[in-house]
């Protein structure tokens, strides 16, 4: 019953909304607005400089832009009592982005935009965002003790131990409503309020390895003699925690032209609700600690008596909320009317509600800047 009476109310509003608008209307809407075909896009025409009629120049229809971006993205909160040793530090460009910027690690990454302005000085544009993960990570090959490497009772070396320092990808993709307002003159600028949707997804990668000699232990044989061995604890915290980011934006682009040259900035502050999904798994294998193996007289076979392997998982989701902006500095240089060069500065930040590590109430930050290279088509 309650689903047949949906359908009714369903088809009546559907009738109700078809009376309201005209046909002349309703055969002419479109969502996006109404496209023009009549464009004048010219890839290889000559850069045209300044517009005949003195006011600033501005492109209209299809444009897009490519750029591969070299960023430097932020690394998780974390102690450095978790790692065997400290991990080293870069410390290039300090004061630019101060301690931030130094507990970072490079990648890269790419940058899409797409759209069409059209000649009521509106339109729409599409902005994708993928950056890979850095995949810094710390290993040591062996472990040392009193300068001899620790063996197990099979004779091989317990090794390595691996850590992740900094294992996150980013990708991020937004729809755009534009707006355009000129000033007056040849060398006025222009402006370009948007706001929009977007939607971004962040996977960081967590792997922490440890091992610790514990005390001794009484081991007995088949025959009840006994003898006290020491014994290690090797352990594996393995995680992965997505975080499904979803909200509104809004920003402003401003730009100027000089020649060829055209000077653009782009600010956005977004509000994104976050969904957070924590896999974690770990594993302590606990053993014979044999320095050095020639002391004991052990058979291979004997290796599954001194061995225990324990195994959980941890499964968890939280919803965090996440406020954060992106400034774009940019300067293009136009080879032709359509076609430019650009290169310029990004700064993204994610200021609070990343989801990192495997702490299951987890509110961090995320900040990536770097620099963009690219070409635009109409822009």
């Amino acid at each position: 019953m309650s689903s047949f009476r949906t359908k009714t109310w369903l088809m009546a509003a559907a009738v109700c909304l078809g009376g309201m608008c005209r046909p002349a209307v309703c055969q002419h809407y479109q969502p996006f607005g109404q496209f023009e075909r009549n464009y004048d896009l010219q890839l290889f025409a000559p850069a045209l400089v300044q517009n005949p009629d003195k006011a600033p120049l501005v492109r209209e229809g299809i444009y897009f832009t490519y750029d591969r971006v070299y960023m430097k993205q932020s690394r998780p909160e974390m102690s450095s009592g978790e790692f065997p040793v400290q991990p080293p530090v870069q410390e290039d460009l300090p004061i630019l982005f101060g301690d931030t910027y130094q507990n970072a690690d490079w990648t890269w990454g790419n940058r899409f935009d797409l759209g069409y302005m059209m000649d009521r000085h509106t339109g729409w544009g599409l902005s994708i965002w993928s950056i890979r993960s850095p995949k810094e990570r710390f290993i040591a090959d062996t472990i040392n003790r009193n300068d001899v490497i620790v063996v197990d009772v099979l004779e091989d070396p317990i090794g390595p131990l691996e850590n992740t320092v900094n294992d996150g990808d980013l990708w991020s993709v937004e729809l755009n409503r534009i707006f355009r307002f000129k000033r007056s003159g040849p060398h006025g600028g222009v402006f370009e309020p948007f706001f929009g949707i977007r939607y971004a997804q962040f996977d960081d990668n967590f792997l922490r390895t440890s091992f610790e000699v514990l005390e001794d232990q009484l081991f007995l044989d088949a025959d009840g003699n006994g003898d006290l061995f020491e014994t290690d604890e090797w352990r594996q915290l393995r995680a992965k925690r997505r975080n499904d980011m979803l909200g509104g934006q809004i920003g402003l682009r401003a730009y100027m032209r000089r020649g060829r040259w055209l000077l653009s900035t782009e600010f956005r502050a977004f509000a994104l609700h976050n969904f957070q999904n924590l896999h974690a798994r770990r594993r302590i294998e606990e053993g014979l600690q044999v320095t050095p193996i020639e002391e004991f007289e052990l058979q291979e076979g004997d290796a599954e008596d001194f061995l225990s392997v324990t195994d959980s998982e941890l499964k968890y989701n939280l919803n965090q909320f996440v406020v954060g902006g992106e400034l774009r500095l940019e300067v293009a240089y136009e080879l032709t009317r359509a076609m430019a060069i650009r290169a310029g500065l990004d700064v993204m930040d994610f200021a609070k509600g990343i989801g990192r590590g495997v702490e299951r109430r987890n509110n961090e930050d995320l900040i990536m800047a770097g620099l963009t290279f690219g070409l635009t088509v109409n822009r």
